[in-house]
């Protein structure tokens, strides 16, 4: 057992979405979670000054003496490599448990990823899931709205209209899509969207309670830090 929080990061308010899951998988847990509002947007940022960012990240929530620091944005997830030769506090991060999830999968061919510029043009969901046909498509306008707390179909429309009826599966490769879950599925049609946001939180208990690292005396509270 181990009453230490669990901390989670974003770009912004996206992580919130993963922290939500989280709090309803894991109700006797406390959390730490910071909004780099500051740096917002992620996808749009060079290799260099994402890394400086994220150190920054990481040495302000090992400070608060966590248990684990759950990485919720994609585009910081890209830079994991890195970022763990920085903390002995363990990390997890969406792109890597996203990806084994799908490769369960026998009944898709074609995915449509939709993800941050940056996330797109690394490439690793392509690269882990080099069995399907996998198409990057790049929605940092959705970023801005989910921020804004804003819905616009047009921006939508824009991004994925031709995708309609043509892909099996959505992934929603950023925190903020999951704002837009229901639009995407309307607008694309696909048969499956996988949100990485939940498929992180998922990992999250899995790692937690095979480390014998839960808790039993939180009660989902939030510390929120600047």
């Amino acid at each position: 057992m181990d009453n230490r929080k669990i901390a989670v990061f974003d770009s912004g308010v996206g992580g919130l979405t993963t922290l939500a899951y989280l709090k309803e998988m894991l109700p006797n847990e406390d959390y730490v979670y910071f909004g780099d509002f500051k740096n917002n947007p992620y996808g749009t940022k060079t290799t260099s000054e994402l890394q400086s960012i994220l150190k920054n990240n990481i040495e302000l929530l090992e400070k608060k003496d966590v248990k684990i620091i759950v990485i919720a944005c994609n585009t910081a997830g890209t830079q994991i490599d890195y970022l763990k030769t920085l903390t002995n506090v363990p990390l997890c991060e969406p792109i890597t448990v996203t990806t084994n999830y799908i490769n369960q999968m026998n009944d898709v061919d074609n995915i449509l990823l939709l993800a941050t510029n940056y996330t797109v043009r690394v490439g690793l969901y392509q690269k882990y899931l080099n069995k399907f046909n996998v198409i990057g498509q790049p929605a940092q306008e959705l970023v801005r709205l989910a921020e804004e707390k804003k819905f616009d179909q047009k921006v939508i429309d824009e991004i994925m209209k031709e995708y309609e009826n043509k892909v099996d599966l959505v992934i929603l490769g950023c925190t903020h899509f999951g704002y837009f879950t229901k639009e995407i599925d309307e607008t694309v049609k696909p048969k499956i969207i996988v949100e990485s946001s939940y498929e992180l939180a998922k990992y999250v208990v899995q790692y937690l309670t095979e480390n014998d690292l839960l808790s039993g005396v939180g009660n989902a509270n939030v510390e929120f830090v600047e």
